[in-house]
């Protein structure tokens, strides 16, 4: 049950952070979204995890009346979601500027696909 909560934490999670992390790395977003994304992101990156597990338990738990592996692996996913962002970023600015719109392109590609593939799985 573990392996399950933890899968699904780190497929939402990078699902959610990957696509963020070029507009931080100043490939694509530029402006206010752009401030506003690195808020959220660095407010998110330095919560501390009981902060975000206590949001996770008021909002689902106490409001489905009982515990679930989707409220654990939701609240690991949150926790997730920033470091993804971050590490996606970082690993953009390696890559040299005649090299980065592909890889922009095909980060966007799989991006999408992997989001697509989430919310199948949690429809199932």
């Amino acid at each position: 049950a573990g392996a399950g909560v933890s899968g699904l934490a780190a497929l939402c999670g990078a699902a959610l952070g990957v696509p963020p992390g070029p507009g931080r790395a100043g490939a694509g977003l530029y402006g206010r979204v752009a401030a506003v994304v690195s808020f959220v992101n660095d407010l998110l990156l330095s919560a501390p995890s009981i902060v975000i597990g206590l949001f996770i338990y008021q909002l689902v738990v106490r409001s489905a009346g009982h515990f679930s592996g989707y409220a654990g692996a939701l609240a690991l996913a949150v926790i997730l979601i920033p470091v993804v962002v971050r590490t996606t970023e970082e690993s953009l600015r390696l890559v040299p500027d005649a090299r980065k719109a592909s890889i922009l392109q095909e980060v966007e590609n799989l991006a999408l696909q992997s989001q697509f593939e989430v919310g199948n799985l949690i429809k199932e």
